[in-house]
């Protein structure tokens, strides 16, 4: 029972670590669609952005060519945000789908621990089944062979009685 007990709490552990790396990836991916999320709204914000310097720009062609000079720099800056934006987007992307992959692989090595432990539970199963067995053909054994001997003493006590009867009589 103990051994049985020890198998149940190694196993139990084993899931609990299963469960508990299962809700790290779980809250890793959420931190990870959240900054997604954020970046997306801060790329739709830089686009916004570039959209209304890109129609200040057409109101103010025909101005003054030093502010058109002045809006071409801002467009320039705004680009470069955007490219670094772009950027940092490609870079977070890329550690989302590594960081899945990573979860993937755990996720398969935890999957074929729990069919090794299956396949082990089977096998001690079958041991303990088979045990079980000859334990009973062994207990069926003994109950036949203290049955024959009480009848054995019991003929043996009657062939006494009968002898001393005859002895006494």
């Amino acid at each position: 029972m103990t051994n049985g007990t020890s198998r149940l709490d190694r196993i139990e552990a084993i899931l609990a670590s299963v469960t508990e790396s299962q809700q790290r990836t779980q809250q890793q991916q959420e931190v990870n669609t959240t900054a997604i999320s954020a970046m997306r709204e801060r790329q739709e914000q830089a686009d916004s952005d570039l959209r209304e310097s890109i129609s200040d720009v057409i109101g103010i062609v025909g101005g003054l060519a030093e502010q058109q000079q002045a809006t071409d720099q801002r467009i320039d800056a705004l680009c470069q945000q955007q490219a670094e934006t772009d950027q940092r987007f490609n870079t977070f992307l890329q550690d989302a789908r590594a960081d899945r992959q990573r979860a993937d692989e755990r996720e398969e090595r935890t999957r074929q621990r729990i069919d090794a432990l299956r396949q082990q539970q089977a096998e001690t199963d079958q041991r303990f089944n088979i045990l079980l067995e000859e334990a009973r053909e062994d207990r069926r054994r003994n109950e036949q062979e203290h049955s024959a001997f009480v009848e054995n003493m019991r003929t043996m006590f009657l062939e006494i009685t009968r002898i001393w009867q005859r002895l006494t009589g």
